[in-house]
């Protein structure tokens, strides 16, 4: 008996996502039905206290605390759990609610949320630098919004295209035609920012690096046919359903986006001209932040071509740039 409940026991950061599968009224009970099964820590009480069932608390303390603890609990699951961060509409940026929290109270949306990026485990942005825990094990009473990360800042965001919106077309009913015009899109952006037409690094980047030059996806469509039909759209005007698959499973609520320097990416669709693209260490795929006055908001997980394999960690460190400090709200 003893053995079977142990087996049931694991991290909070396991077990954060599976919370909205309960029935509950109140949404706290998302989270405080899974307290029972989170494994016993050494932690310090300060931290322990976070996950103590509160009602006194709003949903969004609650998950701002349970996120908190996950994250102490288990460093390696930071990219994780701040990579199932999804903003659906603007007013989720000025709310009660930590913009580093995921909303675990609420289940998961295809026609809103984008796919998640963290799931690619052969991303390395940080190229190894791992995650100071001491940033995030100090609790502070006056300022428990805070969530304090080191990284560095790549670069700043200039142009930001249409969003591959989810609930304008699916992979399963006819298109009106707005696919193709957000990819038009997206390709007149890269060739005002790089001067041409760079359709490799657009395919990539939509595809997020998926496979390389004459390799099939699982539904036998090469990527050669792929960015065949993406230099054809101003010709044919026409996708097949293979290929919208593809964007589908990649770019769904997703906008593509340039910066300063000529980096282009996939970012959630709340990202606009002016928020920072940052490798937060100890995650393997970049994030963008956008400042408000002396702290930052965070935007969510983006996949940016040229950094995603920690090319600008390694540059960081040649130049011997200092580590920077995000104080995240």
């Amino acid at each position: 008996m003893v053995n079977s409940v142990r087996a049931r026991l694991a991290s909070l950061a396991d077990l954060l996502s599976v919370g909205h599968g309960f029935a509950a009224t109140d949404p706290r009970d998302h989270l405080f039905a899974v307290l029972g099964m989170v494994q016993d820590t050494e932690l310090s009480d300060d931290i322990k206290v976070l996950i103590k069932p509160d009602y006194a608390k709003t949903i969004a303390d609650v998950l701002r605390d349970a996120v908190r603890y996950a994250i102490v609990e288990t460093p390696q699951a930071l990219e994780r759990i701040l990579g199932g961060v999804s903003h659906r509409f603007d007013a989720d940026l000025g709310n009660e609610f930590c913009s580093w929290a995921p909303r675990f109270d609420r289940p998961f949306d295809c026609e809103l949320d984008p796919p998640p990026l963290t799931f690619l485990r052969h991303f390395s942005a940080s190229d190894g630098a791992k995650l100071d825990v001491s940033s995030l094990a100090v609790y502070s009473s006056i300022q428990p919004n805070v969530l304090s990360l080191f990284g560095l800042v790549v670069d700043i965001v200039i142009k930001v295209g249409d969003v591959f919106d989810a609930r304008r077309w699916s992979i399963d009913s006819a298109q009106d035609g707005s696919l193709e015009r957000t990819i038009r899109a997206a390709k007149s952006i890269l060739c005002s920012v790089k001067g041409l037409a760079d359709s490799d690094t657009l395919i990539r980047t939509l595809l997020r690096n998926y496979g390389t030059s004459g390799q099939t996806s699982k539904d036998g469509e090469s990527t050669d046919d792929f960015q065949d039909a993406v230099n054809g759209l101003e010709l044919s005007g026409t996708l097949n359903k293979t290929q919208i698959d593809l964007l589908w499973n990649n770019c769904r609520n997703l906008c593509f986006f340039t910066t300063a320097s000529g980096l282009c990416g996939l970012a959630p669709r709340l990202t606009q001209e002016g928020d920072i693209v940052v490798v937060l260490f100890g995650t393997d795929v970049p994030f963008s932040l956008r400042p408000i006055k002396a702290d930052y908001r965070l935007i969510g997980a983006t996949y940016v071509h040229g950094i995603i394999n920690g090319e600008a960690v390694r540059e960081h460190r040649e130049l011997g740039k200092p580590d920077r400090l995000f104080h995240i709200r």
